[in-house]
């Protein structure tokens, strides 16, 4: 599929594999609108041509809820039309209308089911992270990671109960703020699935000619549309 759009945030993560340490690389784009493409952009293991603000066109296949960028596809122009600014929201409605007031928390989680106010947002956020804790916590109970002293005596239940608690308030609060400030997304690294032999990154495929390279240079961009 051909994309084309401005890349409005770069992103790295690392880690080391059988060869040494290593870079993945991946994007968000916005097109000529204003309206954030859906999914992130992986360009692989090598750094894009490309920067914040660029204007690009590339060639993408889906993975799952995002793409894989096809090598040697990425053009960035050099005669880019003029950034829009992203689409406002439309005004009016209450505590719980469609395009009510924006606050710092739905900038943070975006608008959900129509209901974009602080508290409709934090309250959701909060019951899907606290779900999210409570089958963990039973994961690990049962798999003995949460250790439990006998229950059979009321002193014995009630500490059962605080160890169990303890152990799902911590989780919910984890959870409720990785998913408001994405701060897994920078400090875990993904795993690479060894697929070269002997823990070896796969090489990357050559790159291909791309008819379209000229077009660029002159920075006829809207033939692509």
């Amino acid at each position: 599929m051909s994309v084309i759009g401005f890349v409005t945030k770069l992103s790295v993560k690392t880690g080391t594999s059988g060869r040494g340490p290593w870079s993945l690389y991946s994007m968000k784009l916005q097109d000529k609108s204003g309206e954030e493409l859906p999914g992130w952009y992986s360009y692989g293991f090598e750094a894009p041509p490309c920067k914040e603000g660029d204007y690009v066109k590339l060639e993408a296949t889906a993975k799952g809820d995002n793409w894989d960028i096809t090598k040697g596809s990425l053009k960035t122009s050099k005669n880019p039309p003029a950034k829009p600014a992203a689409p406002e929201q439309s005004g009016g409605g209450g505590k719980k209308g469609y395009g009510g007031p924006k606050t710092k928390t739905s900038e943070l989680f975006g608008d959900i089911g129509g209901y974009n106010t602080e508290d409709d947002i934090r309250r959701m956020s909060y019951s899907a992270a606290r779900d999210h804790a409570i089958r963990v916590a039973e994961l690990l109970v049962s798999k003995g990671a949460i250790k439990l002293v006998k229950a059979e005596s009321k002193a014995g239940a009630a500490k059962c109960f605080d160890i169990i608690t303890a152990a799902v308030d911590k989780l919910t609060v984890e959870y409720f703020y990785d998913s408001a400030t994405g701060r897994k997304l920078e400090t875990v690294a993904d795993t690479v699935t060894d697929t070269a032999g002997d823990g070896e990154l796969p090489d990357s495929a050559p790159e291909e000619a791309d008819p379209f390279e000229d077009d660029f240079e002159k920075g006829d961009d809207d033939e692509f549309e």
